[in-house]
């Protein structure tokens, strides 16, 4: 279920249905190999997303195609807005969301460089405030949830060597499932592929500069994606789909975060020496 595509009448009854969830898939606009879309991330995680709606029905909000990806502004098709720009725009979109009654609020992100902006927003900035919303928050979501079962799978049903790496032939594959006609097997020839090392000296006494992405892959691509076909995408598609709505599940049947954030609201003006002791979901049921 699409927000964009809903009348308000529809998006409340959605809304209710699914005990306020709404799911913001989120992503960024990075090269992936002259072979793949420069949309990618964000292409497979509404697919994924939609796919898993059919299977556990969840409010899916417009993607945000905007994500961290500073690194890579050299290379053309990047769109790398400003760290304070994407934590201010993913907060007043919570805020939003959640004016229009959606009281539980998760980010599937698409992309890795994401990571530690999630992590900031989820540890540090949303706690700062009272707030509406519960924020959720899905670390095994699409390839980042790949297990081993699934690499050997991958190996014995398709016979393919199940490259993970940035541009390879998992998130090509992955790729021609979700995005059917975007990528273009072939036009990866001559491109310089495998890490070049060129902050090895730094790895070797245990340190990691600024440049540590881009000193082994300056072009954003890794490997080659030999091996990539339509079936094995089509299986990563269900298999990552299936696990969201697992996922999505478990959110919509939650009933400790909101309690949770019910007591955290309640004392973050006042802050307490200690918390009580005992179950703190039944403290906020103490008015």
């Amino acid at each position: 279920m699409k927000w964009e595509n809903m009348t308000p009448k529809a998006l409340a009854e959605a809304r209710d249905a699914t005990d306020g969830v709404c799911v913001i898939p989120l992503g960024c606009l990075e090269r992936h190999g002259n072979h793949m879309p420069v949309g990618t991330d964000i292409l497979c995680a509404m697919r994924i997303l939609e796919r898993a709606s059919e299977i556990e029905p969840f409010v899916i909000f417009p993607f945000m195609p905007f994500g961290a990806i500073g690194g890579a502004k050299h290379l053309l098709g990047t769109i790398a807005l400003s760290g304070e720009l994407l934590q201010k725009l993913l907060l007043e979109i919570f805020d939003e969301v959640a004016r229009n009654g959606f009281r539980k609020i998760v980010l599937a992100n698409g992309h890795g460089g994401n990571s530690a902006l999630v992590s900031y927003l989820e540890l540090q900035v949303i706690p700062e405030k009272k707030r509406g919303y519960v924020l959720y928050t899905l670390p095994k979501f699409g390839m980042f949830g790949m297990t081993d079962a699934d690499r050997r799978y991958i190996r014995e049903h398709f016979g393919t060597a199940c490259c993970e790496n940035h541009g390879a032939e998992v998130e090509t594959s992955l790729t021609m499932a979700c995005a059917p006609g975007t990528v273009r097997l072939g036009e990866e020839c001559g491109e310089q592929t495998g890490k070049r090392g060129m902050t090895d000296n730094l790895k070797a006494a245990d340190v990691r500069s600024e440049f540590w992405w881009f000193a082994d892959y300056p072009g954003n691509y890794t490997e080659t994606p030999d091996g990539a076909n339509l079936a094995e995408g089509e299986w990563l598609l269900e298999t990552f789909a299936q696990r969201a709505a697992v996922s999505i599940r478990a959110v919509k049947e939650d009933r400790s975060a909101p309690k949770l954030l019910e007591y955290y609201n309640r004392f973050i003006d006042a802050p307490m020496p200690e918390p009580p002791a005992g179950d703190l979901r039944l403290q906020a049921q103490d008015r």
